[in-house]
């Protein structure tokens, strides 16, 4: 509930004047790409604290759920969105923009399934690499015994469940669109403060104050002109010809 408030708010406070009261839709998905960005980050310490106490919940289960229901969200969800309002045409109703977001969401998730079928197959396993070692005793000619150690490196190879698959698919998708899109933002927010900061608001000068107190004064003498002469204007009829005020 207190997720829910949070997202509530954020979404309020960002929100523009001009959506009050409509596009209810994208406000509902922008609703549950916050809650599921907020209940990842928490879901963190929970485990750790259930770890530490015992706290007997199922937190390998409650994963796989959340990360089931962010990658629907990933590849359904925004994937039909996007292209339900981009289908968006004059003279063209509701039922073409669902049309149209249905078939091309169809088509991305055909294509995840088939990245995730083709490479869970392929290389579908975690390779985690480890360190042998071994040791063997030697006949010496002292009473102190004396071995000879060997050491070699490997790697292990775990197969890995579909769901546990596709997640790791998803955060490394999610870190090279962070890593390309911080990386633009880190060199672009610079460049835009500075330009900003180029094009601020300056103090006028003496000069400058002179030269648009006499444009006002100018502005101000053709609208006295003007509304001298629709004084003296017949009541009911309409002079044309008047010259533009500026």
């Amino acid at each position: 509930a207190v997720i829910l408030l949070i997202s509530i708010y954020f979404l309020v406070y960002f929100s523009s004047d001009e959506d009050s009261g409509k596009a209810w839709f994208p406000k509902l998905i922008v609703l549950l790409g916050l809650m599921l960005a907020c209940l990842l980050v928490l879901i963190l310490p929970l485990d750790v604290a259930n770890r530490t106490l015992d706290g007997g919940f199922n937190m390998s289960g409650l994963w796989g759920v959340l990360y089931i229901i962010v990658a629907c969200y990933v590849v359904a969800v925004l994937p039909f969105a996007i292209f339900y309002y981009d289908s968006l045409e004059e003279g063209k109703g509701i039922c073409h923009q669902i049309c149209s977001g249905v078939i091309y969401s169809t088509i991305m998730i055909a294509a995840f399934v088939a990245l995730v079928a083709v490479l869970y197959t392929t290389v579908g396993v975690a390779q985690i690499d480890y360190a042998a070692y071994s040791a063997e005793l030697v006949p010496v000619t002292n009473a102190n015994p004396a071995y000879t150690d060997a050491t070699s490196y490997s790697f292990m190879e775990i197969k890995v469940s579909v769901i546990v698959y596709t997640i790791a698919i998803l955060a490394l998708v999610g870190w090279a669109m962070f890593t390309i899109f911080a990386g633009v933002g880190l060199i672009a927010l610079p460049m835009d403060l500075i330009a900003e900061f180029a094009k601020r608001i300056k103090r006028p000068t003496a000069q400058e104050i002179a030269v648009f107190e006499a444009d006002m004064k100018d502005r101000v003498r053709k609208l006295l002109d003007a509304a001298a002469q629709i004084d003296k204007m017949p009541t009911g009829r309409i002079k044309r010809g008047l010259k533009s005020l500026f």
